[in-house]
């Protein structure tokens, strides 16, 4: 998202200065508008069952304040998921846009396509803008 501003002061009376004028731009990175935080005390949530097609989990994050995350996918009916439970998680850390998620090493979720889930994030000093699932996978 784009904010566009014209600015225009005029000089304090009694000075030759001439009038300061410009246009300002500022850019707002995608996604990154109301996060759901935690501070140093720690927080959690659970997101509403949704549904989707990919091979892994990104988030848009920011823990650079030394903050770290854990997510795990639960059934519709709030149960943990084999291989993806929370305590399986590999401790999330740092700031990203597309940060891939772990369990024990393993970001493959195609295994849950189609499948009605919920994720449950466990964050401490932490900032989540947004998750995606995706069908690429980067090659390093």
């Amino acid at each position: 998202m784009d904010l566009l501003r014209r600015d225009r002061k005029r000089p304090p009376p009694g000075t030759e200065s001439p009038i300061a004028t410009g246009i300002f731009l500022a850019r707002l990175c995608h996604d990154e508008f109301i996060p759901a935080d935690a501070g140093y005390e720690g927080g959690e949530f659970t997101v509403p069952v949704v549904t989707f097609d990919g091979k892994r989990l990104e988030l848009n994050m920011d823990g650079s304040a030394g903050g770290w995350a854990l997510v795990g996918i639960l059934s519709e009916s709030d149960e943990p998921i084999e291989g993806y439970k929370i305590e399986q998680c590999d401790t999330i850390r740092g700031n990203s846009v597309k940060k891939a998620v772990t369990w024990q090493g393993n970001s493959d979720v195609s295994k849950l396509t189609g499948k009605l889930v919920k994720l449950h994030f466990v964050i401490q000093s932490m900032k989540i803008f947004a998750f995606q699932f995706v069908c690429r996978v980067d090659i390093k």
